[in-house]
């Protein structure tokens, strides 16, 4: 679409108590300017919001979401105001998701279970990714004139042997 993302949606198998969400329910972690997380120049992105999806800040995704999904999902909204044109540079990230403990839970299923746990502990879950160039080397196909045309079977299927995405 162009426009910046400034969010993270996690899918969840159980609905979700949206009653101890708050922002320390999640952090946002840029690699810094090594390319490696887990290192002194590591850096903290701040979170603004951890919520529910809603209506009223959410229609597009709600709309997208499977029937029974939106109470199982989790929006976190980010402060990009920092980066040229408020988007994630070029970097390695770190998405987690914090448990909490069970006097002070940070995100918990609507029975009370922590984050990958149960009703006594839970444990963060951890998503890294890589923000990369929309061009490179390897991709001499980047625009629509280019593109490599896809044949699609009568089921309206295609099947791709051999390739890869991005500069592999």
């Amino acid at each position: 679409t162009g426009d910046p993302i400034n969010e993270a949606v996690v899918v969840f198998n159980k609905d979700i108590d949206g009653s101890v969400l708050t922002t320390a329910s999640a952090s946002l972690t840029s690699a810094g300017a090594d390319g490696a997380l887990g290192t002194s120049d590591d850096f903290q992105i701040p979170v603004t919001d951890v919520r529910l999806p809603t209506l009223a800040m959410d229609s597009d995704l709600i709309l997208r979401l499977a029937d029974g999904e939106a109470p199982r999902t989790v929006v976190v909204d980010f402060d990009l105001s920092s980066f040229s044109g408020q988007r994630l540079p070029e970097n390695t990230y770190s998405l987690t998701l914090n448990a909490g403990t069970p006097g002070s839970p940070t995100l918990q299923d609507t029975d009370g279970n922590l984050l990958n746990g149960s009703l006594a502990a839970g444990t963060d879950e951890v998503y890294e990714f890589e923000i990369l160039p929309a061009t490179g080397a390897l991709e001499p196909n980047d625009t629509v004139a280019l593109a490599t045309p896809v044949s699609f079977a009568a089921s309206g299927t295609a099947e791709f042997a051999g390739g890869f995405l991005g500069d592999g």
